[in-house]
C-alpha cells in the first residue's frame, strides 16, 4: 500500500541530503515483512534492527496503527512473530496487549520453539532440506497462479531468468561479467539445477513431511504464508 506509506513518510536529513523515511509504524511492519521473506533465518540482526527502531520511537509509536497496518497488509502472523521474537530475544519494549491482539489462534509452543531455533541457527539448514524448501516455494507460487498464462510466466521466470538477474548473480556470486556464452551456460545450468531439485525432493521422503526437520520447516512455511481467516 505504497500511497499510504508516502503519505505517512517523514522528512529526514541523511548525509546532508533531505529525504523522507518510513513512519515508525510502517518501519516496524516493513522489518517484520522483510524477515518473513527470509523466513526469519537471517539470525539476530533483523531483530536487533527491530528492537532498536522500537526503542528509538518508543514514546511516539502508535501501536493501533501497527495493528491496523498489519491486518490491512495481511501480515498479522509475521508482524506478531517479529515483535514476539524481538521481545523474547532482544527485550524490545513491545506492549503485551499488542502481542495478544495480533497473536494467531494456532500459535503454540511448538511454533514458538521452532521460531527461536530458526533465528538462532540462521541459514544452517541441511542441504536436502534447502532443496525441498526452495521447491516448495515454487510450488506454492504455482498453486497461487490464477491462470495458465500466470503459470507459464512463472515457469519461464524460474527457468530462464532475465539478463539483469543473471548479470547481478554472476557479479555477486562468481565475480564474473555476463557474456553471450555465459547467458547460454547459465540458463542450461539453471534448468539442470531445477531438475536436480525436483529429483532430490521426490527421492527424499522428507519432502512428504516424514522427516521431523524438513517436515516441520515445510509446515512452518505454509503456516507463515497463510492469512488468518
Amino acid at each position: 500500500e505504497i500511497a499510504g506509506c508516502w503519505q505517512r513518510a517523514r522528512p529526514a536529513i541523511i548525509a546532508g541530503i533531505e529525504t523522507r523515511v518510513l513512519s515508525p509504524e510502517d518501519l516496524v511492519v516493513h522489518i517484520c515483512l522483510h524477515s518473513r521473506i527470509h523466513r526469519f533465518s537471517q539470525g539476530l540482526r533483523p531483530l536487533w534492527d527491530l528492537s532498536q527502531a522500537i526503542r528509538h520511537h518508543q514514546r511516539e509509536i502508535k501501536w493501533d496503527q501497527v495493528r491496523s497496518c498489519a491486518r490491512a497488509w495481511q501480515a498479522e502472523r509475521c508482524v506478531h512473530l517479529g515483535l514476539w521474537l524481538g521481545k523474547k530475544l532482544m527485550n524490545a519494549p513491545v506492549p503485551e496487549t499488542v502481542l495478544t491482539s495480533l497473536q494467531p489462534v494456532d500459535f503454540d509452543a511448538d511454533w514458538a520453539a521452532l521460531a527461536k531455533q530458526i533465528v538462532l541457527t540462521g541459514e544452517d539448514v541441511p542441504h536436502k532440506t534447502k532443496f525441498a524448501l526452495r521447491l516448495a516455494e515454487v510450488l506454492l507460487a504455482w498453486r497461487r497462479s490464477a491462470s495458465y498464462s500466470d503459470k507459464v510466466r512463472l515457469f519461464l521466470r524460474e527457468t530462464f531468468p532475465s539478463r539483469d538477474y543473471m548479470k547481478q548473480y554472476l557479479a555477486q556470486r562468481k565475480a564474473l561479467s555476463l557474456s553471450p556464452i555465459r547467458v547460454f551456460t547459465c540458463r542450461l545450468t539453471r534448468v539442470m539445477h531445477i531438475l536436480c531439485m525436483c529429483a532430490l525432493a521426490a527421492k527424499d521422503r522428507a519432502f512428504a513431511g516424514q522427516s521431523s526437520d524438513c517436515g516441520r520447516r515445510l509446515r512452518w512455511n505454509r503456516w507463515l504464508d497463510e492469512t488468518p481467516s
